[in-house]
């Protein structure tokens, strides 16, 4: 009998221990299909992560690009702008020197036509230019060379000092009294508020605007003086 229970029990145990082995084999292939699927899942994520990784290096390539040609276009820019201004201040200075000799001209000219004796009256002097110049109370002549008009300041400048070759004066002439004028006889102005073809009231008539880089609340009148 002992040997009969003996033999049940191990057969017992031997079904038990095959159950077992069945489940863990069960298991085991449960658990490989889980870990190729992950393998699988993995292998693609590592594919996507590349492409990525090869989409962001073209674009961090792409924007370095973008930012070069920004910075090159920053310094054309700022080398432009340094360029304008240089020309700017080289205008600003030659008008200055040229306005300087402007004055010294003018004063030269009230000098010699003091010591000349040069005696003013209503209708005006004829010195040795042959021009008459203006002499009434107010009125722009080489002796006076400011005055001031209708709410402006009035200087002049001349073609001896400046040509002008380039400004567009249709019927460009030198009037009796030495001032530039144009076809119509109107004074050919110069001034930095008004743009070119703005007629405007002088003391010495009318005139219009065919110049700038005067200052601001200034009217140059171009003469021959």
């Amino acid at each position: 009998m002992n040997r009969v229970d003996f033999v049940q029990t191990m057969n017992e145990y031997d079904r038990n221990m095959v159950e077992e082995l069945k489940t863990l084999r069960e298991n085991i292939e449960v658990e490989e299909a889980r870990l190729d699927e992950q393998q699988q899942q993995y292998a693609q994520m590592e594919e996507e992560l590349s492409a990525k990784k090869k989409e962001l290096n073209a674009k961090a390539e792409e924007t370095s690009t973008d930012l070069n040609v920004l910075s090159d276009k920053i310094q054309k820019l700022k080398e432009e702008k340094a360029a304008e201004e240089a020309a700017a201040a080289a205008k600003a200075a030659q008008e200055a020197a040229a306005k300087a000799a402007q004055e010294a001209a003018a004063k030269k000219a009230a000098e010699n036509a003091a010591s000349a004796g040069n005696n003013n009256t209503s209708s005006g002097s004829k010195p040795t230019g042959g021009y008459v110049y203006p002499s009434n109370t107010g009125k722009l002549n080489p002796t006076v060379g400011v005055v001031y008009f209708n709410g402006h300041r009035e200087t002049y400048y001349s073609q001896k000092v400046l040509p002008g070759h380039g400004l567009k004066i249709p019927g460009r002439h030198v009037a009796s009294d030495g001032t530039i004028r144009d076809a119509n006889g109107n004074l050919c102005l110069a001034s930095s508020d008004y743009p070119k073809g703005t007629v405007v009231e002088t003391s010495l008539g009318t005139g219009v605007v065919y110049d700038s880089g005067c200052a601001s609340g200034t009217i140059d009148i171009y003469t021959d003086w």
